[in-house]
């Protein structure tokens, strides 16, 4: 492959510098998953070039250290120019895959693929091959940095990544697949001592991702790979990511999340609101004209324009006019909406105010079901997401939660109560467990900062009273 000369030139001018060899020692990693509170898929809205939609903009927090993904990095003497891992479920089965080094075009070809082991190949790729990605400080592509790292390995060695334990629920919305992407690259980042920062990984995750068949946005991996309980703001214009931490959690936020064992379709998601998102009246024109042009020589082939020129104008007119409109919702609701939405939460944590806090989320999810549900009615809204929908209106919550939204890319994927207490919690994950069959249900909680005062609302004290 073509990477090996490169490579080649490059451990030898290593070689020249003396630099110490990476540690054999195993190291422990942790990757946590991330929650969304406020702002989902406004991160690939955001990267759209077209000055009237607003930058992305989304609150997240990252997982506890109960909800992530548990590795060992280390060494492989046997296995030369090879990087293995062993990847444990949430159900506790592993699995093991190797992968060369110096054949970059296979890595390439299985992430897009598609597959179990996409995800790895692709962000193993990105951190080989990808020129886009520079050191901060020299400059350099972080491609040659990984090249002087694999050139100071003992002679025959190989790179192992040893996943042994998985406590973060997969498929749920809580980023499972942007973890594991940050995961291999904070691996990559140890092993060979690049000392990346959690936004270099983070990035470098993306680009991993993107090389899968997954449309995601910048978001998830941004959330993991500042590490569990951080509540940050992102902020996402075209290719760029900008975090800004909030100044301060007026009040302890108790947070309980829970796998609704149903089904989601992320790409199916993905799929339609992107399509929605970027479509316009007049590309649409365009391209139905272009259709009926070829379909005049092809008598094979019956295009839809066809078949809407059979039930007449008026139809068509009616179609493009309802695209035009879930366009423009959608573009509203990504953008200005939701940094309304983003605005009155931020204000709500940094003033303890978790009441309010818990209207944005209900606020924001009923937006949501009208205007996403328009564009992916098999998937989201009230019809799309009939499990969700069912959780959030069960009167048992009442009493203990100020507000409640769906996780992620949404569906009937996961459920998240802002609850009113430590108390109220427990009592959601109960109802949870007992009457909507979610055993996997947990407490997630933001701290409080040091400087804030201690807030212990009534509401509190009536749900341990209830």
């Amino acid at each position: 492959a073509e990477v090996l000369p490169r490579l080649a030139s490059t451990f030898a001018a290593m070689a020249s510098t003396g630099s110490p060899p990476p540690s054999a020692e195993p190291a422990e990693l942790f990757v946590c998953g991330r929650l969304c509170l406020l702002g989902e898929h406004s991160d690939w809205a955001g990267a759209y070039p077209d000055p009237e939609v607003l930058p992305g903009k989304c609150l997240v927090v990252g997982t506890s250290t109960n909800q992530g993904l548990h590795a060992r990095v280390s060494l492989d003497p046997a296995r030369a120019n090879t990087f293995t891992m062993v990847s444990t479920d949430d159900t506790g089965v592993s699995r093991t895959r190797s992968f060369a080094l110096d054949d970059p075009d296979s890595l390439r070809e299985e992430a897009r693929a598609g597959g179990f082991w996409s995800h790895v190949a692709g962000t193993v790729w990105t951190l080989l091959r990808s020129e886009e990605h520079r050191d901060s400080v020299s400059g350099a592509p972080i491609a040659a940095r990984v090249a002087e790292g694999l050139g100071r390995l003992p002679t025959g060695a190989g790179i192992r990544l040893d996943n042994y334990k998985t406590t973060l629920p997969i498929k749920k919305g809580l980023s499972s697949s942007a973890a594991v992407c940050v995961l291999v690259a904070r691996a990559f980042s140890n092993a060979l001592e690049l000392r990346l920062t959690p936004l270099q990984e983070a990035r470098l995750a993306y680009s991993g991702e993107r090389e899968t068949p997954s449309r995601c946005g910048r978001m998830d991996q941004a959330g993991c790979a500042f590490g569990p309980g951080r509540l940050v703001t992102l902020v996402f214009s075209g290719d760029d990511v900008q975090v800004e931490p909030l100044r301060r959690v007026g009040r302890t936020l108790h947070l309980v999340v829970a796998d609704l064992n149903a089904s989601k379709d992320t790409v199916s998601i993905l799929r339609d609101l992107q399509e929605a998102f970027f479509s316009s009246p007049t590309t649409e024109t365009t391209k139905e004209a272009a259709r009926r042009k070829t379909n005049r020589s092809d008598t094979q082939y019956t295009s839809t324009t066809e078949m809407d020129d059979r039930e007449g104008p008026e139809n068509r007119k009616e179609q493009e006019s309802r695209k035009a409109g879930v366009a423009r919702d959608l573009r509203l609701l990504l953008g200005k909406t939701n940094h309304d939405f983003v605005a009155r939460a931020v204000d709500a944590v940094e003033r303890g105010d978790a009441k309010t806090l818990g209207a944005v989320y209900d606020d924001a999810q009923n937006a949501f079901d009208c205007v996403a549900g328009a564009a992916s009615p098999g998937n989201l809204g009230v019809v799309g997401s009939p499990v969700l929908h069912a959780t959030r209106t069960n009167t048992s919550f009442k009493p203990f939660v100020f507000g409640s939204k769906g996780v992620g890319s949404q569906g009937d994927g996961s459920v998240q109560f802002l609850c009113r207490g430590a108390t109220a919690a427990r009592r959601c994950v109960e109802i949870l467990r007992d009457e909507c069959g979610a055993k996997d249900a947990f407490v997630l909680e933001v701290p409080q900062s040091a400087d804030a005062k201690a807030t212990e609302l009534s509401e509190e004290g009536n749900a341990a009273a209830a």
